[in-house]
Parts: structure tokens; sequence; C-alpha cells
């Protein structure tokens, strides 16, 4: 792709929101889908079904194994051919899965159609991310906004899906998939309105999607980048493969968050946590360009070990001890805040390396997806044996150690960028001294 003056104000403005908002409504009827299939899985097994962790892990490994794959790809074809057909294709590929398990609502049906919702993301996250990256080209502080807002309509898309996912469940049952085919429909008229902002240069020739992605992997501030980053995804992954099943699961009296409640439950505290999240990333988004990518990812990681103690607090509460209930949630939302931050930064780094690359802005910005979606499908997986032995409390225990692993990723990213402005610092100018001759 060949860079140009990008089109007049408003119409960069109308595309940048109907982006923004398709996926808004594609981030919600996927989120939505992700709480209904942990609530059909956990009726399976109420209903006498063997539905192991390590199944309930897999139906999220799938998802983001397809995503993985699938990223890099769609992101070198989005270089090629533009953002819009593959924001359009998207809604599409959500919409057959959801189809799928409205009409064949079986386990091993269940985990096929999440290779359909995996390249969903994978089609939508690097083209839109593509779009957002080439439409703020140049200006740091819009950058900062619309990445923090990119983050936002993610958010609280997923918010909306899963608050709603819980409630049509308690009433429709395996009908809730009938609202979902809805507001994928909904996105897809969304991303009509997309217009592309970079004009595209037919003749170029365009990397492999390998080669592509081997090739962004080599761009300075990556490589150092990939582990931090792989270990915060991972965290994401474990909660999201096992909590709505934990929550749905028969009660344990021994822990708070397992077992006993209601799929409207499930989705109103999913919401909560979305809710929060949010705020975080609207908070965020007004300092992340004053703070800078770097220090932000260390605020968020310092959350993410608030995040662990509070948790677990919680969890060990008796249901009637109002006092402890209400001061962890307290401490866990305030942790929530400030770990948000992490997110916001790894995307304004990716936006800020890919200047070095515009014409494979794509491949670059997709390194997004394919890291989120193989550390969450690491999490997914390596969560199972945690909680197979200590429910939540694993959970717990390992977010507390990938946090860890991050801060390192990041500890190595901070030494190897202040080298990097260092060597391009100029040498101060030689002192010369004057010697009076009397």
């Amino acid at each position: 792709m060949e860079a140009t003056p990008a089109p007049p104000g408003p119409l960069r403005s109308a595309s940048l929101l109907a982006c923004l908002g398709g996926t808004l409504l594609l981030r919600a009827a996927a989120g939505g889908a992700g709480i209904l299939v942990s609530l059909l899985l956990a009726q399976i097994g109420r209903e006498g079904g063997s539905v192991p962790a390590w199944a309930v892990g897999l139906a999220s490994a799938l998802f983001f194994a397809t995503e993985l794959l699938g990223a890099p790809g769609f992101g070198v074809l989005s270089d090629r051919y533009g953002r819009r057909p593959f924001l359009l294709i998207s809604p599409l590929l959500g919409g057959a899965a959801a189809a799928l398990m409205l009409a064949l609502p079986l386990l091993p049906v269940v985990l096929f159609s999440r290779l359909f919702q995996g390249l969903s993301t994978a089609a939508s996250a690097p083209s839109s991310l593509g779009f957002v990256a080439d439409a703020s080209a140049g200006d740091a502080t819009l950058r900062g906004r619309v990445m923090a807002a990119f983050e936002v309509t993610t958010v609280a898309g997923m918010i909306s899906g899963w608050a709603a996912g819980g409630l049509l469940w308690d009433r429709l049952g395996l009908l809730s998939f009938i609202p979902i085919l809805v507001i994928y429909g909904l996105s897809w008229l969304a991303f009509t309105r997309v217009r592309e902002v970079q004009r595209l240069r037919r003749a170029e020739r365009h990397p492999a999607p390998h080669v592509a992605l081997l090739s962004a992997l080599r761009l300075p501030g990556v490589a150092a980048f990939i582990p931090a980053w792989l270990a915060v995804n991972a965290i994401l992954g474990a909660w999201f493969a096992h909590i709505g099943y934990q929550l749905a699961s028969a009660d344990d009296p021994g822990q708070l968050l397992v077992g006993g409640f209601k799929g409207a439950q499930v989705g109103l505290y999913a919401a909560v946590v979305g809710l929060i999240f949010l705020a975080g990333l609207v908070l965020w988004g007004q300092s992340l360009g004053r703070l800078g990518a770097l220090r932000s990812m260390r605020f968020g990681l310092v959350g993410m070990f608030a995040l662990c103690p509070a948790l677990y607090l919680l969890n060990h509460a008796q249901p009637h001890d109002v006092v402890r209930i209400t001061v962890a949630l307290a401490c866990s939302g305030l942790a929530l805040l400030v770990a948000s931050g992490f997110t916001p930064a790894a995307l304004a780094h990716l936006a800020d390396i890919s200047e070095t690359e515009v014409g494979e802005r794509g491949a670059v910005m997709g390194l997004y997806s394919v890291l989120l979606g193989l550390g969450q499908l690491l999490g997914a997986m390596i969560a199972a044996p945690f909680v197979d032995v200590l429910r939540v409390d694993g959970l717990i225990l390992l977010t507390l150690l990938l946090a860890g692993a991050s801060a390192a990723g990041v500890a190595v990213l901070g030494a190897r960028h202040e080298a990097f402005i260092a060597a391009r610092r100029p040498a101060p100018a030689p002192v010369q001294v004057e010697v009076d001759p009397s």
C-alpha cells in the first residue's frame, strides 16, 4: 500500500465511527456467543454429560488457535486488497458459527463451531486495527485516543454480549443464538459504511503471510515485547475459558466463586468486570500519550499483581460475610482499573512499530491477533490442570505466575528501549581547554 493524504475530515470520521461501531457489534455477538457456549457446556455437565475441564479449555483453545493461524494471512491480504473486504467477511463467519450451535447443540459441533468464531476474529482484528492505524497515521495524540477507543468499543461490545447472553439463556435457552445472529447482521451493515483511507498499489508484490509475519517479528521492539504480551493474554485466556463454567457448575462451599450461579448472574458479573475494565480504558486513553506505552505497561502489571490477593480474599469469603466481600470487591475493582492500562499500551506500542513499515501495516498489526490468540490458547489449556485441582484458586495462582513472567518481559523490553535511545543520542561535543600562554 502507498500512503496518501487522508480523505476529507468528515469522510474519515464517518469511516472511523463505522469501523468502531461494527467492531462494537461484532464483539457483542462474539461475547454473547462465548457466554452461551459456557452455559451450554455447564448444562450438559449438570445433566450427566461428560464435560471435563480439558474440553472446556479446548472450546476456547480452538477459537484462539484459529485466530492465531488466520490473523497473519488476513493481515497480509488486507494490505493487498484493502481493509473493508475482510471487515465484511468477519460477521458472516461469526454468524455461521452461531447458526451451527443453534442447529446442533452437541459437544463436537460446539467445538467445531469455535473454529468459525476464531476465523471471524482473525479476519476482523488485523483489518480493523490496520484501518485505525491508517486513519491516525502521523498524529500521536489522535492515535492514542483512537487505539483507546478501539479497546473501549471492543470491551463495551464484550460487556453487552456477556450481559445479554446470560439473560437470554435464562429466558430462551438454545434459542438465544437467534438474537446473536441478528447482531452479527447489524455488524455487517455497519462495516459496509467503511471507506479506505490508503490507496492500494496493485502492482506491488506482497510477501506470503508467513514471510510477512517473520519480517514483522524481526522489527525493533517486537521480539522483546512478545513474552510480556503472551503472558498477559494467557491470563485473559485462562479466565475467559474457565470462569463461566466454574460459576455455573455444582456448588463448592469452600470457594465462593465456584458453583450455584444462574446464567443471568454469570452474565451480569462478567458485565460488571467489563465495565470496570472499560472505565480503566477510558482513563488510560487520556494519559497514554503522556506516559508512553512502556510506562503504562508497567503500571498495568502493578494492577495485575494487586488483583491476585484481592481475588483470593473474595473467593474464600463466606456468603454472609458482607464486610469482607465488600472490601475484596473494592480492592479487586481498583486493581483491575489499573491493570486495564496494559492492553491499550500494547496496541500503541505495535502501532508505533508499524510506522516503520507502512506498506505492511496490516501484517504488523496482525501480530496483535497472533499473540493474543497464541497467549489465550496457551492460557486456556495451561489452566486446565490448575482448575482441576484448585478450581478458582488455581486461576488466581496461574494469574500470579503469568504476571511475573510478563513483568520480566517488560523489564527486558525497557532495557532494550533505553539502549536504543542511548545509541541514537548524539555524542557530546569535545570540551576544548584554552591554555594561557603567560
